[in-house]
C-alpha cells in the first residue's frame, strides 16, 4: 500500500486582499457603438419619413384613392374614403412601428443582449424591406427623387440598416457578446 501523502499545505488567508474574481466581458468594442448610432440613426431617419408622410398625407391618400377607383370604379366614395385613409395609416404606421422596434433592440443591443442582435438581423430585412415598399407607394409620379424628402429620407433609413447591421455582426462584436452571454 502506498504511503499517504502528508496534510496538504494550509491556504493563505487572503482576507479579500489581493484577490477578486472580476467578471468584466471588457470594455464594449467600438463597433458595438458605431453599429448601435447607426441603428439610431436610422430611427431618426424614420421619424423624419413619417413626419414628411404626415405632412404630405392629403396627396398621399388621393393617389391612394386614385389606386382604389382605378381597380373597383363601383366603389362607394366613403369605401374609396375609408380605404385611403386605412392605406395611408398603414404606411406610415409600418415605417413608425420598424422605428420603435429598432429603438428599442438597438438600446438593448448596447447592453450585449444576444438576443437582440439578432433580432435586429431580421428586423433590419425588414426595416429595409418597409422603406422600399412604402417609398414606392408613396412615390409621387410629377416629382422628382431630389425633390420627394419622404423618398429620400425611406432610402437614407435603408441605407443606414446595412451598416449597422454589418457593424453589429463584426468579428470584435461577435467575441464581445459571446463573453457577455457566458458572464449571465
Amino acid at each position: 500500500m502506498p504511503a499517504r501523502p502528508a496534510q496538504a499545505p494550509e491556504r493563505p488567508v487572503l482576507g479579500g486582499e489581493q484577490f477578486a474574481t472580476v467578471l468584466d466581458p471588457g470594455e464594449r468594442p467600438r463597433v458595438v457603438t458605431v453599429s448601435t448610432v447607426l441603428w439610431l440613426l436610422a430611427v431618426v431617419a424614420a421619424g423624419v419619413a413619417v413626419a414628411a408622410l404626415w405632412l404630405e398625407q392629403d396627396a398621399i391618400r388621393a393617389r391612394f384613392a386614385a389606386m382604389v377607383v382605378e381597380q373597383a370604379p363601383t366603389r362607394s366614395p366613403q369605401v374609396v374614403t375609408d380605404a385611403a385613409r386605412y392605406a395611408f395609416l398603414a404606411t406610415a404606421g409600418s415605417v413608425a412601428l420598424v422605428a420603435a422596434v429598432h429603438t428599442a433592440l438597438a438600446l438593448l443591443l448596447r447592453t450585449g443582449r444576444t438576443w437582440a442582435r439578432n433580432l435586429l438581423v431580421l428586423t433590419g430585412v425588414l426595416g429595409i424591406a418597409v422603406a422600399i415598399v412604402v417609398q414606392d407607394l408613396v412615390t409621387d409620379p410629377a416629382r422628382g427623387l431630389l425633390h420627394d424628402v419622404g423618398r429620400i429620407v425611406l432610402l437614407v433609413q435603408a441605407t443606414l440598416i446595412v451598416p449597422a447591421v454589418v457593424t453589429m455582426l463584426l468579428p470584435a462584436a461577435t467575441a464581445w457578446f459571446r463573453r457577455v452571454r457566458v458572464l449571465r
